[in-house]
């Protein structure tokens, strides 16, 4: 498609459309660094031969027109076989800009990805997928490797305030909730 580039890596073709070509370098050697890590914590019981679509759109703008859903920064569409998240700099207090929020949106999508294809295309159930994806997306990904993962910065705040009011769902209520209910 007129304007896009792409780069293949042994596990991922990055399809893009943002002229930030070192967020697409760290993109595309992030990916491989945190596949190995999901790989390492659940391996696949047969190879994982699949090559896997990642696509960063240049803005939330065109994310959206391509399929976006209102309040999120990136999906993972099992049917289509691709990962789509757009470039969410932002800026940040004292000057300059982050991408922090891409490698967030980018660690959790790329684990349901990745756990689609190792488990011959069964979805997990929800809370174990969601779970997952949120614990990776507190990843540091530095030099080519994990050095760590901690909460999700997006989450850990919310969750907190829901267990001060008394509002969170119990776990053994979790584990039985449909997706639908899970969502909710």
């Amino acid at each position: 498609v007129r304007g896009w580039k792409a780069e293949d890596t042994e596990n991922f073709i990055v399809v893009h459309d943002t002229p930030d070509v070192p967020l697409v370098r760290k993109i595309v050697g992030d990916l491989e660094v945190i596949r190995k890590e999901y790989e390492k914590l659940f391996p696949s019981v047969k190879p994982v031969t699949a090559i896997s679509t990642v696509r960063i759109c240049k803005n939330r703008d065109e994310y959206m027109t391509y399929g976006g859903i209102p309040g999120s920064a990136g999906y993972w569409n099992s049917e289509s076989e691709e990962l789509v998240l757009y470039d969410a700099e932002k800026a940040v207090k004292g000057g300059g800009k982050t991408d922090a929020d891409t490698f967030i949106v980018l660690y959790h999508e790329a684990f349901h990805q990745y756990i689609h294809y190792s488990t011959g295309e069964l979805p997990p159930h929800s809370w174990f997928n969601e779970g997952h994806g949120d614990f990776f997306s507190g990843a540091r990904v530095r030099d080519g490797k994990v050095r760590g993962i901690g909460p999700n910065p997006w989450r850990a705040a919310y969750i907190q305030r829901m267990v001060e009011a008394g509002q969170s769902v119990p776990w053994k209520e979790i584990v039985l909730f449909e997706q639908p209910d899970y969502y909710r």
